[in-house]
């Protein structure tokens, strides 16, 4: 889900290898996001955050209601 052909700029980047990423590991363990956090690397509370404000629900699913800005 890159911007293909238009400019992307860093925070867009970073945001997008985010979702990629959180999208990906949510796929291999959809039932345990303490083991999703650990394999990111972060804290489940980062991890929840992070999903929030990307609209990422459980099972790497976009919430419908949007992309998040809290």
């Amino acid at each position: 889900a890159s911007l293909a052909g238009a400019q992307m700029n860093l925070a867009e980047a970073v945001l997008d290898a985010e979702r990629r990423a959180i999208v990906a590991a949510l796929e291999r363990h959809p039932k345990d996001l303490a083991l999703v956090a650990d394999v990111l690397g972060v804290s489940p509370t980062t991890l929840w955050r992070k999903m929030k404000r990307l609209g990422l629900r459980p099972g790497g699913l976009q919430d419908p209601s949007g992309l998040s800005r809290s």
